[in-house]
């Protein structure tokens, strides 16, 4: 008996000093486990360190307004007074008119709308015809009665329009005033006579605007070599060419073209 307590004895002994051992070795735990818990704090107090304030008075129950009144410091309600706002200035406006983009000076033909003149130019040599050098009109010719509106052509086409001073359309047929020459206008060869061919053309469409005439065949020939109808124009037995020959914007017809230009 007395062995088997001592075995006992000796048994649970054996058993409790483990126990201890445990105990010794979890006790030993605990500062390792503070110290995480701090390491742990610490970086997400530092992560969240923005939210503290938030977080301490939502925690302790005391507003950062009542520590400043208790601090006896200014209370921030948030908004901006209005005295620290700065008032903007007034924009005044400049009366002054600014200044010309250029210094081009308008003149009078840029202000008053255009308007073309008609009215024929000046002969361009000094030339005055006599009264044997304006033709009579052929008599006895067969005569065609004409009333109508002429223009330039190019704007109403080829119908009832001047092409020069010796060139007309008439219901659309190529009239060649047959006995006179007038100066060239687009295959001038000089500027004087464009200048004269020009006041030539003006004078015949104002001729053939100034009434009712009669167009007639001339001579033999009913065409010319460019296919325009050969015509003398009378009004009231007078050539309109003979008139022109008379005011020096033309020449009689002799059969072939005389030169316009000096030299």
């Amino acid at each position: 008996m007395a062995a088997r307590k001592a075995a006992r004895k000796s048994g649970g002994g054996a058993r409790r000093k483990p126990a201890r051992r445990s105990a010794g070795a979890s006790g030993s735990l605990w500062p390792w486990l503070g110290a995480l818990v701090l390491v742990v704090g610490g970086v997400s107090a530092y992560d969240h360190r923005r939210d503290l304030p938030g977080w301490v008075s939502t925690i302790t129950g005391t507003t950062s307004k009542e520590i400043a009144k208790l601090e006896n410091k200014p209370v921030s309600t948030g908004a901006i007074p209005p005295a620290s706002v700065p008032t903007p200035a007034m924009r005044k406006l400049d009366p002054t008119p600014l200044p010309p983009a250029t210094t081009l000076t308008p003149t009078e033909a840029m202000v008053v709308p255009h308007q073309r003149d008609n009215s024929p130019l000046p002969p361009a040599t000094t030339l005055v015809p006599t009264q044997a050098m304006a033709p009579a009109a052929p008599q006895g010719m067969e005569k065609v009665s004409v009333s109508t509106r002429f223009y330039y052509c190019g704007r109403s086409g080829l119908n009832n329009c001047v092409v020069d001073g010796d060139t007309f359309w008439l219901n659309k047929v190529k009239i060649r005033v047959a006995d006179i020459d007038a100066p060239e206008t687009e295959q001038a060869k000089c500027k004087s006579e464009r200048d004269r061919g020009f006041a030539a053309k003006v004078r015949l469409r104002e001729l053939l605007n100034a009434g009712s005439f009669e167009v007639e065949t001339f001579g033999t020939r009913d065409v010319d070599q460019y296919g325009r109808k050969l015509r003398v124009v009378t009004r009231n037995g007078r050539s309109l060419g003979g008139m022109l020959v008379q005011e020096g914007l033309a020449r009689p017809w002799t059969g072939h073209r005389m030169p316009w230009c000096n030299g």
